[in-house]
């Protein structure tokens, strides 16, 4: 008897995960974006600075994640360290941050 009916083409997985890599590092940046707009008028200067680590953060998560499923899948040095999600996680924390400190800052009318 043969294999499966229906075997998946190799590669699309990894590519698969990768564009998720993608989608979550840019809509990390687009939040980024979004408070720091928003929140200019509160923290001043301040959001700047954070909007630039949030930035960096999204960008080192998006090569991390490219950078992982590049490497050829047999090979054992393929890196699943979690530097990736670190970032990612950084990246969220300084965007939840930001947002508390604007709360908290924010004049009641």
């Amino acid at each position: 008897m043969a294999g499966p009916a229906h075997t998946p083409p190799p590669g699309f997985q990894p590519e698969r995960t990768v564009l998720a890599w993608q989608r979550t590092a840019l809509a990390c940046a687009a939040g980024a974006a979004l408070i720091a707009r928003h929140t200019a008028t509160v923290l001043g200067p301040i959001v700047l600075v954070i909007f630039t680590a949030t930035l960096a953060l999204s960008v080192v998560a998006f090569v991390l994640g490219r950078h992982r499923y590049e490497i050829a899948a047999d090979e054992p040095s393929r890196r699943r360290d979690g530097r990736a999600p670190a970032a990612l996680a950084f990246a969220v924390l300084a965007l939840a941050m930001t947002e508390l400190l604007s709360l908290t800052l924010q004049e009641v009318p």
